[in-house]
């Protein structure tokens, strides 16, 4: 009987993990079909912060601008704004769905690491 229980515990387990495996896959997957499309765009990295939540980092020319101005809050919004519609598409949406993910944020990141801006896409 304890033998069935670990089979079951550890099938449950190592399925978990796949499926957060598959997710961060299929993220990393969806923003290199971007960058295709979108050269400037470029992945940095896909994480899980906690279960469930994913952060993606991103570096887009907008990020530089972004790092040599002191730009207004209206400006940076703006840039935010269109930078996110870009990266948040109804396929990035769908696996968030589809993995019953909890937070997925996509950050504009520079050189050092350095954060400028974070959309929240589900």
């Amino acid at each position: 009987m304890r033998k069935l229980v670990w089979a079951i515990a550890i099938f449950f387990v190592c399925g978990f993990a796949n499926a957060v495996d598959s997710a961060q896959k299929q993220i990393e997957d969806s923003i290199m079909n971007l960058t295709e499309k979108h050269p400037e765009l470029k992945l940095i990295r896909v994480f899980e912060t906690t279960t469930n939540n994913y952060v993606v980092e991103v570096r887009v020319p907008d990020t530089m601008e972004l790092a040599r101005l002191s730009s207004p809050r209206e400006k940076n919004l703006s840039l935010t704004k269109k930078w996110s519609a870009l990266v948040c598409t109804p396929e990035m949406k769908s696996i968030a769905k589809n993995f019953s993910i909890a937070f997925l944020s996509v950050r504009q990141v520079d050189s050092k690491g350095e954060s400028y801006s974070t959309a929240i896409c589900h």
